[in-house]
């Protein structure tokens, strides 16, 4: 088992090569502006941030939209820096291929949570100064483990909605180029959650096995709710899902200090978790915010209890 103890990704950490522009004009979005007449409603684009205007007023330099609560209301992310933040609804998306170039250092992994209507994913790592490969690139057609021989061979096999990236040489300053592409050019191409960090592993004593156990639960939450009429009728709303995880690693006892630390580090923070690499167990990978404890159970071994909420 493993948890993405993520970097923090700025508009600084975005490259050019990038295919979203900071302010995507495509997807009906418009940069503020000082000097101009803002009415109830209107939605800007500031540092990566789209603002509702809550008050009709003229723009001036003092009032920035990212430091006027009374002027204007965070909305979300813009269409560029929509993969950043802790939730996997909201997404970037663009007709044809999105491609995200993304500086870093001293990270070996990468997750890519939420895509859609990709036909493949290609991800390259490159030396920041030189432009030399530090892997070279790969591309993955993602497609869901079939139940079955009969489902492999004749069943309509849907696609995979994350694909992750392990043990990269560690190096201080490196490019990662990640490519989400459909073959039809007018195909809406959306991603939801991009991080890059360092993984933490949970393994068994005295192995470099997963420590997960057997008897991992994992929970589809669905947020849909009913509104009841005065009438009797009722209304169904349709609500977004997420998949909530419980899971315990036995690990050397050796470990548990650096374990706790661990949760301590992604305290409160929505980290890519995933419970083992085998095609049949990707059900049990989600971004989600983790908490647990840890359990010193004899000389060599301890427990690590994790609740995992998922997100939305």
């Amino acid at each position: 088992m493993k948890i993405l103890l993520p970097t923090d990704i700025t508009q600084n950490s975005i490259l050019a090569g990038t295919s979203i522009p900071d302010v995507d004009t495509s997807m009906g979005e418009v940069a503020w502006a000082q000097g101009t007449l803002y009415k109830v409603s209107d939605r800007r684009v500031y540092q990566g941030g789209v603002y509702a205007c809550i008050q009709e007023h003229t723009a001036l330099a003092g009032n920035l939209p990212s430091s006027s609560p009374t002027l204007w209301r965070f909305a979300g992310p813009s269409n560029r820096m929509a993969p950043f933040d802790p939730w996997l609804f909201t997404k970037a998306k663009a007709k044809g291929s999105i491609t995200y170039i993304i500086n870093g250092s001293f990270i070996d992994g990468i997750a890519v949570y939420g895509i859609a209507n990709e036909d493949t994913v290609t991800i390259s790592v490159k030396d920041g100064t030189t432009g030399v490969d530090i892997i070279p690139p790969t591309t993955q057609v993602l497609y869901e483990q079939a139940y079955g021989e009969y489902e492999y061979l004749f069943g309509n096999l849907g696609k995979a909605s994350h694909t992750t990236v392990s043990d990269l040489p560690i190096h201080p300053n490196v490019n990662i180029t990640i490519t989400i592409q459909n073959v039809d050019p007018n195909v809406l191409v959306e991603v939801g959650h991009i991080s890059v960090g360092s993984w933490k592993h949970f393994f068994s004593p005295l192995t470099t096995l997963s420590g997960a156990q057997y008897g991992v639960q994992a929970r589809t939450k669905d947020y849909s709710f009913v509104e009841d009429n005065k009438d009797g009728t009722y209304t169904e709303i349709p609500g977004r899902k997420a998949r909530d995880i419980s899971v315990s690693c036995v690990i050397s006892s050796d470990d548990a200090s650096r374990a706790d630390r661990i949760l301590e580090a992604i305290s409160g923070k929505a980290v890519a978790v995933e419970i083992s690499d085998l095609p049949k167990y990707s059900h049990l990978s989600t971004v989600a915010r983790v908490s647990g404890s840890v359990r010193v159970d004899n000389w060599s071994e301890a427990t690590v209890e994790l609740e995992l909420k998922g997100n939305v």
